[in-house]
């Protein structure tokens, strides 16, 4: 899988609409425009565009990490079905199948094990 490839199934997996053109990703959040292409099959060249100062910062030094609290609602033979609580943003969610994700659908953070 190259650079690229990641990049799409990481976008497609937080939800980000993304648009391929010519071997460039590009997506957009919170207005600001993000282009990536290629390096090398193992890292990318990136553009950045309409950043305010804070969101510089966010996107280099990152939001930070976040803990899920698991919740349990339900309980079955076959799988735990419950909601989680971001430990930052306080923002509740489920994803139906009892498995943590690994961002939160809220803030972005990085949810840590």
């Amino acid at each position: 899988m190259t650079a690229t490839d990641e990049l799409r199934r990481l976008l497609d997996e937080r939800g980000v609409k993304w648009r391929w053109d010519n071997g460039t990703a590009t997506w957009y959040v919170d207005g600001v425009m993000y282009n990536a292409w290629g390096y090398d099959n193992e890292r990318l060249t990136m553009s950045v565009c309409h950043l305010t100062p804070e969101q510089a910062v966010e996107a280099t030094l990152g939001r930070g990490t976040c803990h899920d609290v698991f919740e349990v609602d339900a309980m079955s033979e076959d799988e735990r079905i419950g909601e989680y609580v971001c430990s930052e943003c306080g923002e509740t969610f489920n994803d139906g199948h009892g498995e943590s994700p690994h961002y939160c659908p809220n803030c972005g953070r990085r949810i840590e094990q």
